[in-house]
């Protein structure tokens, strides 16, 4: 993967987070953004995240923090950062956030909130990899926890296949899954579905009702992504997709709402 998004719906008790892991043998640049006021100024998105807060974690350690990305020592970099990466431009006069940074192979996470702690909206979470997959470099096992609901409201995650050849990819969202890590209120019948552009590539609300229920198993296995009980209403897909750029959609069945979680691997 080259880039990764996720529009959700952050309130004070519930930030957004989103995992990536950065593999390959040598540090790796990443832009990370958390996009409030420019999808209300720019894009007209209604309840847009007014006052964004990004912050950036290895474990428990924080390794960065951003209110407000035009403050930031290095905003003259992010700014170019956003352009060779296609990026839309934030404006420097609102207060989106935003960190470019420079990681070692591993696993990391973005959590993204309200600066005040007491303000709720729409947000976009953004990783970029500045790197070009050099020296083996690239993203994986990209993932994000958020409220989720239905319309506006729903859990969405943008990613891009890179390459000139189809990729093995597991998606899968969870609701029923987070309970065994102790997480209240979550969705009870995730949907997911996998788009390209406009064009729907495939559905599923039970992912042990699939036809590749055995395939989908190991495949997580293999991903070291933790196990579905047997028959739960998690929803997983295991598609071959071409380069390009794709969504993955999370609702709950019958406009049910509460905590989900989207998966995206490569697997071998």
């Amino acid at each position: 993967f080259r880039q990764f998004s996720t529009r959700a719906q952050v309130t004070p008790t519930t930030p957004a987070i989103a995992g990536f892991v950065v593999t390959g043998d040598a540090p790796t640049t990443v832009l990370v953004r958390a996009v409030g006021p420019t999808l209300a100024d720019t894009f007209a998105v209604t309840g847009a995240l007014s006052n964004p807060r990004l912050e950036i974690f290895r474990g428990s350690a924080l390794l960065a923090s951003n209110t407000g990305w035009s403050t930031a020592n290095n905003a003259g970099d992010i700014a170019r950062a956003a352009a060779s990466s296609g990026a839309f431009p934030l404006r420097t006069a609102v207060a989106d956030a935003a960190i470019q940074i420079t990681l070692a192979p591993g696993a990391y996470t973005a959590v993204a909130g309200s600066a005040s702690g007491a303000t709720s909206g729409i947000v976009l979470v953004e990783v970029y990899d500045l790197t070009g997959g050099s020296a083996g470099q690239r993203l994986v096992n990209l993932s994000t926890r958020a409220a989720t609901g239905a319309g506006a409201n729903a859990l969405i995650a943008g990613f891009f296949v890179s390459g000139d050849q189809p990729k093995r990819i597991l998606a899968r969202g969870v609701g029923p899954g987070l309970t065994s890590f102790g997480v209240g209120g979550a969705l009870a019948r995730p949907v997911l579905s996998v788009y390209r552009g406009n064009t729907l590539v495939a559905v599923n609300s039970g992912w042990s009702t699939s036809v590749d229920a055995v395939a989908i198993a190991a495949a997580a296995a293999e991903a070291r992504a933790f196990p579905f009980a047997t028959g739960s209403a998690d929803a997983a897909l295991l598609l071959h997709l071409s380069p390009g750029l794709y969504t993955a959609q999370l609702t709950g069945a019958e406009a049910t709402t509460g905590a989900g979680l989207i998966e995206i691997y490569e697997t071998p």
